[in-house]
């Protein structure tokens, strides 16, 4: 038996908005979860300057990539080697453009919890 189906053909353009709308917003709250556990939130005093810097290791080199990417980072990813544990992909973001596309991200919702919220609020 056949069912006959109604034709969405006009709607397929608002679901597929609708789609990808929610796709960014779990992709959204992922990359908020990756950050609270990835990130640290430190100073570099440089000249008698204070300088905000975020640093940011781990072992899979696609997603350091991506969030480079994801953000527009002008800096470069390092790589650690060490003889007890994985190689780690680093990015050391420092420059204030950099800074400011992660926090226009952050500030957008309540993402961090405990240590890490005041870390970020420093």
């Amino acid at each position: 038996n056949l069912i006959d189906m109604p034709d969405l053909s006009s709607h397929t353009g608002n679901v597929y908005k609708e789609i990808r709308s929610t796709e960014k917003i779990f992709l959204d709250n992922w990359i908020l979860g990756f950050l609270n556990g990835e990130v640290s939130f430190t100073y570099s005093d440089k000249k008698s300057r204070v300088i905000p810097v975020i640093n940011l290791e781990h072992t899979d080199e696609k997603i350091v990539y991506f969030i480079k990417s994801k953000f527009n980072l002008n800096c470069n990813v390092q790589i650690r080697n060490r003889d007890t544990r994985k190689t780690t992909y680093c990015l050391y973001i420092s420059k204030k453009s950099d800074l400011l596309n992660i926090i226009d991200f952050l500030d957008t919702g309540e993402p961090f919890k405990g240590y890490k919220l005041i870390q970020y609020k420093e």
